[in-house]
């Protein structure tokens, strides 16, 4: 992987529906969903070299940041993370590149989505998302050609969950290292503050 990128975005419905516009501590697009792609991308790459990006306000009358661009330098790897709340158009949420070959992925985790339709965990469609939402690989691998679809598996966010019982009542070893989160937290505080 030479380049990853990950976008994600709040399909805009209209001015009115697309969140707080008042700042208050921790509110915007940055805190909202920036942190969740943050994180996956301490969990994929690491504390990063180099941290660069803007947050910005996109809507009239908004205090709010309502995009942000960050650009985190992993040395060989350069990483972009994106999100808008001002999207009509639903774009890739992930992009890797790289010498032999390139990965595409619509969609987002369909976990959410299922528990509001009433599919439940022990359901045996839970958490597949639909073919639509495959990635598309285009590789060479020792002059072996290959493109096409790559199915997603189930998410399975019960293990986090039951993770975090287990750390409050059996003392267990978290899922999630308090360094990676701290790193999470500078991270969007120095995008926040970069000017």
């Amino acid at each position: 992987c030479q380049r990853f990128m990950k976008m994600m975005d709040r399909l805009f419905a209209d001015e009115f529906s697309v969140g707080a516009s008042t700042p208050r501590t921790s509110t915007g697009i940055l805190y909202d969903l920036g942190a969740h792609i943050i994180d996956q991308t301490i969990a994929l790459f690491g504390v990063p070299q180099k941290i660069s990006g803007e947050t910005f306000i996109q809507r009239p009358h908004s205090e709010i940041d309502d995009a942000f661009d960050i650009r985190l330098d992993y040395g060989k790897i350069k990483v972009t993370l994106k999100s808008s709340l001002m999207v009509r158009e639903d774009t890739p949420r992930y992009i890797v590149q790289g010498m032999r070959g390139s990965f595409v992925k619509h969609g987002i985790d369909v976990q959410e989505d299922h528990l509001k339709a009433g599919i439940f965990p022990k359901d045996n469609n839970f958490g597949v998302e639909p073919e639509n939402q495959s990635g598309l690989l285009n590789a060479e691998l020792n002059g072996i050609a290959f493109r096409g679809r790559v199915t997603t598996l189930p998410g399975n966010w019960h293990l986090l969950f039951q993770n975090i019982y287990d750390v409050i009542t059996h003392n267990a070893t978290p899922f999630l290292n308090l360094k990676d989160v701290v790193e999470q937290i500078r991270i969007m505080e120095k995008v926040k503050n970069e000017k």
